[in-house]
């Protein structure tokens, strides 16, 4: 009977790490301000994501959306979203040439 009124387990907010890290360099990078890894991980650290990461899972999630061509961009002075670069912009163009 305890079943019934147990709390609904709850994903865990690690595993929405690399959203939550497009989300911040979406809202708050650009070319002209990129954001550090340290800088990531302190606003990771904050409210309302309340995740905590090491440097080197950091540095493992940045790679992969630099390689998913979501518009992200990472280079020696840090890491940053292009919306030029964004791949839902070229499926935009893929539409129209179809159309």
């Amino acid at each position: 009977m305890t079943k019934l009124y147990d709390e609904p387990r709850q994903n865990n907010r690690k595993s929405n790490a690399p959203l939550y890290i497009f989300v911040i360099l979406r809202d708050s990078s650009s070319k002209d301000r990129p954001l550090t890894q340290k800088q990531i991980i302190e606003k990771l650290d904050a409210w309302p994501y309340g995740v905590s990461l090491e440097r080197k899972a950091c540095s493992r999630i940045l790679a992969c959306l630099a390689d998913s061509d979501c518009g992200v961009i990472t280079g020696p002075k840090g890491s940053y979203y292009d919306p030029n670069e964004d791949w839902a912009q070229f499926g935009t163009l893929a539409r129209k040439r179809c159309a």
